[in-house]
This record gives C-alpha cells, structure tokens and sequence, in this order.
C-alpha cells in the first residue's frame, strides 16, 4: 500500500502546529499556517492518486488472474493434459 502522501500530509500538519507565535499565542503566523495547509493538501491529493492507481494495479492482476483460472478449468477451452490423453490418441497425433 503507497503511503507516500501521509508522510507529506504529516509534515504539512507539523507546520500547522508551529504556526502560533509560542504556546498559549492567539497570534498565528498566517504565512506558515497556509504553507502548512497546501503541504497537507498536496500530501492528501497524493496518497488519493497513489491509492488509485494502487488499486487499478491490483484490479487488473486480479482481473488476469480470473482469466487465467478459467481457462486452465473451464472443460471447454482447457487443453488436455498429457494424463488424459491415451496411448492410442498419442500414436494417433504423431502420423
């Protein structure tokens, strides 16, 4: 699973917390505050679009997968094994 947006969301939270000018202040350091934000918003947005295309990955391995299973063990395209082939449909194959 990619998580290399909650890092970056983590830092930009980080950099929210250190916007007062010291504990107890209600004066925010408005410059540090809105960097703070667009560094969350841009560590949500990537782990949204690594999820994504995560998930689109593990979709289409799924999907050939499926596909492989049923045509190893649908009887109708499953080519046969050498078990269930007979002598004489060997001998029968080689002229």
């Amino acid at each position: 699973m990619p998580r290399r947006g909650l890092l970056i969301m983590t830092l930009g939270f980080l950099t929210i917390m250190i916007s007062p000018a010291g504990p107890g202040a209600t004066d925010i350091r408005s410059g540090i505050m809105f960097t703070g934000l667009i560094i969350a918003a841009l560590g949500f947005w990537l782990f949204r679009h690594d999820s994504k295309v995560y998930s689109a990955k593990v979709a289409e391995e799924n999907k050939k997968a499926d596909a492989e299973y049923v045509r190893e063990h649908d009887p109708k395209t499953a080519r046969p094994d050498d078990a269930d082939v007979t002598t004489t449909e060997k001998k029968g194959t080689k002229k």
